[in-house]
């Protein structure tokens, strides 16, 4: 699987963001969570990019995001952070969002 974030324009001076999805490799078909797609994905396509982030042209390997993920949920774990819980994020940087959407879905909702 690899996305494509494409810049589209602005929303209330905000830039918005379009993904894509090239294609679904059979072996993610079979996951039914979040976690599981993430963890599999880091295992078959580990140093492919996951994403290109238009405005700063960095990018993010499928392995990168699931250690990432899993560094963001580690330290809230270790916060006493538990399934029900409210969690807020601030974050300038488009790629730690992403993890940090992850983390939640690969710990608490599955």
């Amino acid at each position: 699987m690899q996305f494509v974030i494409k810049e589209e324009g602005e929303l209330n001076g905000w830039p918005t963001y379009a993904w894509a999805v090239k294609r679904l490799p059979k072996e993610l078909a079979k996951a039914e969570t979040v976690k599981e797609v993430v963890e599999t994905a880091a295992e078959i396509r580990g140093d492919k990019t996951y994403a290109i982030y238009a405005d700063t042209g960095e990018s993010m390997t499928y392995h990168e995001l699931n250690k990432d993920a899993n560094r963001i949920a580690n330290a809230l774990l270790e916060l006493g952070v538990q399934k029900g819980d409210r969690v807020g994020s601030l974050s300038t940087k488009f790629p730690r969002l992403s993890s940090m959407y992850l983390c939640v879905f690969k710990d608490w909702c599955n």
